[in-house]
């Protein structure tokens, strides 16, 4: 299959890009190129790991694929549904597009100097500088980003000691994919609305960011709840991805401004999605699994969109 040639040399190139680590003997290696002696063999014997949902409407398919953002390297090669999934379609569609400069200078964009200087006198600069030490992470690395965006980084990487790594987000390999295979990358949300996501609309918000995300780190809650999400995605196990998109450990109020925001992120995506199946393309849709969650997840925003959804991974035998 002429997909799977392109992808063993799309993973043996794919060289991941993580936060450095710094340079001492008990800190956890840095992520590192794949490299696998025999990728056609281990194509084979890959198999299917997330959550994909095969969408049917006016004769034609596309696809919806719940991915995770922080995984182990071994989980970069698609599984053979997965991989036949994306040699169907026509487009690949993610949350965003991070090949693409405009959107970069988005995410990366500094704070305002009057916000890093607040920061710096409430301590928070300080106390993400604290706890970046022990993590063995370099924050000179990042460059000048928001604080918050910092804090969310270190969130991202407290697995690294056991295999974990931002670097190997399941994204970046269907974005590696598109771009190797020449289907068109498009993205499903726009760049400001992940930044307001990671950092706030004001420095108040930023603030209220950045302390969850060390909050999160030193109770230990970071990694239990990175490392849960990741093995329920290893295993496929949609019950229990299901029942933890449910949970919230905050305020009352908090929650339901998260619930508010999430169903409106995937609102969006599922009518960008469906736009484009309606104009006649296949499309392969991958983002980060909890937005397949739920009656406002996009696969029952798709039924309700008309679409017939039949779940792939894992299999079943009926449809929604």
């Amino acid at each position: 299959m002429k997909l799977m040639t392109i992808l063993a040399s799309c993973a043996v190139s794919f060289m991941v890009m993580g936060t450095a680590v710094a340079a001492e003997k008990a800190c956890p290696p840095e992520a590192t190129k794949l490299e696998i002696g025999n990728l056609k063999e281990a194509l084979k014997n890959s198999h299917n790991r997330g959550f994909l949902w095969k969408i049917t409407k006016d004769g034609h398919a596309s696809w919806l694929y719940g991915t995770i953002h922080v995984a182990q390297q071994s989980w970069l090669l698609p599984g053979p549904d997965v991989l036949r999934a994306v040699a169907q379609s026509q487009v690949v569609g993610l949350e965003l597009d991070l090949s693409d400069p405009v959107t970069v200078r988005i995410l990366r964009a500094a704070d305002k100097p009057e916000t890093t200087a607040w920061l710096v006198k409430t301590g928070r600069q300080k106390a993400v500088a604290e706890i970046a030490q022990p993590l063995c992470l370099s924050l000179a690395a990042l460059g000048n980003v928001p604080l918050a965006t910092q804090a969310e980084a270190l969130t991202s990487n407290v697995g690294r000691g056991l295999g974990y790594y931002s670097a190997y987000g399941i994204d970046s390999v269907f974005a590696g994919l598109a771009r190797s295979t020449h289907r068109k990358l498009v993205p499903l949300e726009e760049a400001i609305t992940q930044r307001v996501l990671l950092v706030g609309r004001t420095k108040e918000e930023e603030a209220r960011k950045i302390d969850a995300n060390l909050k999160a780190i030193a109770s230990g809650k970071a990694l239990s709840g990175l490392v849960e999400i990741a093995t329920m995605w290893d295993k496929s196990d949609l019950p229990a991805m299901e029942k933890y998109a449910t949970e919230c450990d905050s305020a009352a109020d908090v929650c339901a401004q998260d619930e508010a925001v999430m169903v409106s992120r995937n609102t969006h995506m599922a009518q960008k999605i469906a736009d484009m199946h309606d104009a006649g393309l296949r499309v392969f849709a991958a983002v980060g699994s909890l937005h397949m969650m739920g009656p406002n997840g996009l696969p029952a925003l798709m039924k309700k969109q008309g679409f017939t959804v039949e779940q792939s991974v894992p299999a079943v035998k009926t449809s929604l």
